[in-house]
């Protein structure tokens, strides 16, 4: 095939976005589109040799991908080894554990299915994971499985019109994708089934006519337009906007008409992508792709700083380095093998390697299951329904405890999870737990609830073994006839199918499980036996020949075997602690994260003050408490997690009520009815609000998805302070007075994991210290709308008064080091104490 020297101009293009966007999203708004141009090139040139190979009759899977290994894994695997080894120093047992979870599926190339469910791409949050920008690759080779085979049944019975049926998986994709950006954003943005068309629209392009590539003028204007179209993707889309869908065409159609246009005559654009300096960037494009996002991330967990100037350049030249490293002595070696049998005689150093490494494998995996325990490889997952409790559930847990063959149940054993901190959706909670292996436990107990109560258990999920199986209990009526061993305060009754459970004292429990069936170390042993019999059969390959393309799959499974095994085995060793200086200290945290015990401040009877919130109740607690006994008042909390005091103005949407209440119906039908009360309420003299405001202005589809598709006249950014202000006017128009309750400061992370992070191996050998304490200019940056909004009520309404925190609390640690954080956005209950002397005295007057 003839070289394309304008291809490698546009692949630097495509990585250089990708590079800005990731450095900073501000240098380049729509950056990321950097991935579709890729896709684009990717499915034109893969496309050009399938139908190379197809219509001269010589078509093979082995051959074609015996190709791709050698294109993809060297690289891809380098990097991965290099940033498990980074993950062995320097991450805390959360993000290793996730990382070697994401680390087993970027192997297999499906990354994209694990991201797709819990991380969204433009989410701060992503940066937990080294590995988020694997769900690429996924896709292009979840494509390769079924687009060679589709090409090669389109051509034998079609014959040249098969390229029909290719449009209409294009079209079929592109569709979906369409669909999908507005009613699941990352379904479209991650799989297959909605990135499809853009691999595609590379390979339709190889089927297109020439003809008007001979009028040098007509060529000009197609390549132009390209280039504006790819430009105007960078710098007019944005990571608020839905996508793919219709917004990647942009990016789409311009990598195809400057492909479709650079193949025969020079255009204007032509010799820019030609240059000698964009062609060398497009060749290293694909190691400097791999090298970048872990530098970047690997940056932020070892400093615990933000990208500037100096480090985004300093990370820029270091990928470039190791690019170039990476292109010439990993990717270029596998690259030159020819693919030509006669050239496929065996080579007497390939296969020494190959009994080496074989070996090495060998020695690595025996020494693992010889000398190693699995601490932690079960999780159990239990999906429960609040009916009834004493505390509105604020004071309620769930307790499971296990114990083997020879042990009893033991209070160490134990692991508890709070209800309101793993809050599913409105009053439904999903608890999960970390286990030993399947293998070693006899039973397990659960205790649903701490005091008396009804709960419903809706679904019980029990996931172990290397490949992450699991077992789903949707209909657990068993449980109501499998009472051994519980306590006698319990009683089972099935409710329109579902099983609800009353305690009726304190410590309810039962028998959840016993005796689970012992197949993880089978499947982990079976794995470690595949990775060996393929590197076994590699070599058999190596010395026959023409069986090299053989050779090179059976490394390539092997290589995937190994890498899951490793990661399994690392994850959940037993001698982990190794990876931590001391690592018994970061545990003294727990200590002094306890919440404020909301039931205990709240009043059954008549209130003259009201605190209603969503869980930043919590922060304030303690504070209106003793504000309002100096006053000598009553106090009545009413607050719902993740369900900031805010009502919609029903009369503006009442045609449109049906959809907008379809994600907070819970919420929001809590929210006009606690209005509706203390309107209605003339007791009621003050009202204190608090919320995380920021979560909600900055993700307001979190609250409105379905509300901000009608047709109301407002923005994303606007709905929320509209719905806010609304609020407080009918507050106002009932004589109460208010007060809104600011956020306290915002951290990067959750304490412990930074605390955690402190006493890694890599933060000792580096003498680096992440600052876990307060960072004025980052959380000022994220309460800044917030504030405003709150700021411009004040001024509107002189009879509102905004308390500010960040008067008071500006840093995590109390006296003796003691923390004042629960989470990274939450005060525990030393932190709200605290705060309280000084609450008291600025609203003293009010």
């Amino acid at each position: 095939m003839d070289y394309r020297r304008d291809i490698d101009g546009l692949r630097c293009f495509a990585v250089v976005s990708v590079l800005l966007y990731h450095l900073s999203p501000q240098l380049l708004p729509g950056g990321f589109t950097g991935v579709d141009i890729f896709f684009v090139i990717s499915g034109f040139l893969i496309t050009r040799l399938l139908r190379s190979d197809i219509e001269q009759n010589r078509f093979s899977l082995a051959r074609f991908y015996s190709r791709r290994i050698r294109r993809i894994f060297p690289a891809l695997f380098t990097v991965l080894f290099a940033t498990f080894i980074f993950a062995l120093i320097a991450l805390e047992p959360n993000a290793y554990s996730r990382f070697m979870e994401e680390f087993r599926f970027a192997s297999l190339q499906i990354s994209n299915f694990t991201f797709s469910k819990e991380l969204d791409y433009f989410a701060p949050g992503n940066e937990l994971s080294l590995l988020l920008h694997t769900w690429s690759l996924g896709v292009e080779e979840q494509f390769y499985l079924f687009w060679p085979l589709l090409l090669f049944t389109g051509f034998h019975l079609f014959k040249k019109k098969y390229w029909y049926v290719i449009s209409g998986v294009i079209l079929s994709s592109f569709l979906l994708s369409d669909y999908f950006c507005r009613e699941s954003p990352q379904q479209a943005f991650y799989l297959l089934h909605s990135r499809a068309w853009e691999l595609g629209i590379g390979g339709i392009l190889t089927f297109l006519p020439t003809g008007s590539l001979q009028m040098k003028w007509l060529n000009s204007i197609l390549a132009s337009t390209g280039f504006v179209f790819i430009i105007l993707g960078f710098t007019k889309l944005n990571q608020y906007m839905p996508f793919p869908g219709r917004n990647g065409l942009l990016p789409v159609l311009g990598a195809a008409l400057l492909i479709y246009t650079g193949g025969r005559q020079k255009t204007i654009v032509a010799p820019f992508l030609a240059n000698r300096i964009c062609v060398f960037i497009g060749k290293i494009s694909y190691s400097v792709y791999l090298w970048h996002w872990p530098l970047i991330i690997s940056y932020k967990i070892s400093t615990g700083k933000e990208i500037d100037i100096i480090s985004g350049s300093v990370i820029a030249a270091v990928t470039c380095l190791l690019a170039t490293v990476s292109y010439y002595f990993v990717e270029q070696p596998f690259r030159r093998k020819s693919d030509e049998p006669h050239q496929n005689a065996p080579k007497p150093k390939l296969q020494l390697l190959t009994c080496t490494v074989a070996l090495a494998m060998l020695a690595c995996l025996v020494f693992s299951y010889l000398f190693e325990k699995n601490e932690k490889s079960t999780l159990l997952a239990i999906k429960i329904r609040g009916i009834e409790s004493p505390s509105n559930f604020e004071s309620e847990d769930v307790t499971i405890y296990w114990r083997t063959d020879r042990q009893g149940f033991e209070e160490e054993r134990s692991l508890d999870l709070d209800y309101v901190d793993f809050i599913d959706t409105d009053d439904v909670y999903h608890f999960i737990f970390e286990l030993p292996p399947i293998y070693s436990i006899d039973s397990i107990r659960i205790d649903p609830l701490r005091h008396e109560g009804v709960i419903e258990i809706l679904q019980i999920q029990v996931t172990s073994g290397l490949l992450a199986r699991t077992k789903t209990f949707s209909d657990v009526s068993w449980i109501a006839q499998s009472t051994v061993g519980a306590s006698d305060n319990l009683e089972f009754s099935l409710v329109n199918g579902k099983l609800q459970i009353q305690s009726h004292s304190t410590d309810p429990y039962f028998l959840l499980f016993a005796k689970f069936p012992h197949f993880y170390e089978t499947e982990s042993l079976l794995l470690a036996v595949m990775a060996i019999g393929c590197f076994l059969f590699a070599a058999f390959s190596c010395t026959h020949r023409g069986q090299m393309h053989m050779a090179v799959v059976s490394y390539g499974l092997a290589l995937i075997c190994f890498s899951i095994t490793i990661s399994f085995r690392g994850q959940f060793s037993s001698t982990s602690s190794w990876r931590f200086i001391e690592h018994e200290s970061p545990e003294y945290w727990r200590e002094a994260m306890a919440k404020t015990d909301l039931h205990a401040l709240n009043s059954n009877g008549a209130a003259q003050v009201v605190l209603w919130g969503d869980s930043h109740v919590r922060n304030y607690g303690d504070s209106v408490s003793r504000w309002t006994n100096e006053k000598d008042l009553t106090l009545k909390l009413i607050y719902k997690p993740a369900c900031p005091p805010v009502a919609i103005n029903q009369d503006e949407i009442s045609a449109l009520l049906d959809i907008a209440y379809t994600n907070y119906t819970v919420c929001f039908d809590h929210n006009e009815e606690t209005l509706a009360t203390i309107e209605n309420d003339d007791q009621i003299e003050y009202v204190f609000l608090a919320m995380r405001y920021e979560y909600y202005l900055n993700h307001p589809s979190m609250l409105f998805r379905a509300v901000l598709e009608a047709q109301v006249p407002f923005s994303r950014e606007e709905y929320f302070r509209h719905s806010f202000n609304y609020t407080i006017e009918r507050l106002k128009q009932a004589g109460k007075k208010i007060v809104l309750l600011g956020q306290v400061p915002v951290l990067r992370e959750k304490p412990d994991i930074c605390i955690k992070r402190n006493q890694t191996l890599l933060t000792y050998i580096l003498k680096l210290k992440p600052g876990c304490d307060v960072n004025d200019e980052f959380s000022d940056e994220i309460l800044r709308l917030g504030r405003t909004m709150f700021e411009q009520t004040t001024i509107e309404n002189p009879s509102v008064y905004y308390f500010k925190p960040e008067k008071y609390v500006s840093s995590i640690f109390g006296e003796g080091g003691a923390l004042k954080y629960h989470d990274n956005n939450h005060l525990n209950s030393y932190g709200a104490e605290l705060l309280v002397p000084s609450f008291t005295k600025e609203l003293k007057t009010f």
